[in-house]
C-alpha cells in the first residue's frame, strides 16, 4: 500500500475493515425492586472502546425508551423509579463507535413488585 502522507505529515490507520461485535453486559442494582423503587441499570462493554464522544448506551424497558446515555470508561448508567409491577425486559442497546465495534445489544429481565 502506498502512503499518501507528505513529509512531516502523520498517517493514522484506523481498523474500519473488519469491526467487531463487542460483548455487553447488562445489570440492575436491585433485582427484584419495589414499584418506585429506584432502580439502577449499568451497562458495559468489552473490551473497553475508545470513547468517542457518539458512543452511547440507550436503555429500553420493553420498547419504551429510558434514557440515553454516555459511554465512559466501558460504561453506562440509568436510574429510573418508573416501573410499575409486573416482568419489565430490560435492554442497553450500544451505538458502536466509528471503527472498531458494531452496535451490540444485552437484555435482561427486571421484576417489579407491588
Amino acid at each position: 500500500m502506498e502512503s499518501s502522507t507528505k513529509p512531516n505529515e502523520l498517517e493514522i490507520l484506523l481498523n474500519s475493515s473488519n469491526p467487531k461485535t463487542p460483548p455487553v453486559s447488562i445489570a440492575s442494582s436491585l433485582n427484584p425492586s419495589t414499584s418506585g423503587e429506584t432502580v439502577t441499570f449499568t451497562a458495559t462493554v468489552k473490551p473497553r472502546p475508545l470513547n468517542w464522544p457518539t458512543e452511547s448506551v440507550t436503555f429500553y424497558s420493553r420498547t419504551t425508551k429510558l434514557a440515553k446515555a454516555q459511554l465512559v470508561n466501558g460504561t453506562a448508567s440509568v436510574s429510573t423509579t418508573k416501573l410499575g409491577p409486573g416482568t419489565h425486559t430490560i435492554t442497553a442497546e450500544y451505538s458502536g463507535d466509528c471503527c472498531d465495534y458494531l452496535p451490540a445489544l444485552a437484555s435482561m429481565n427486571q421484576e417489579v413488585n407491588k
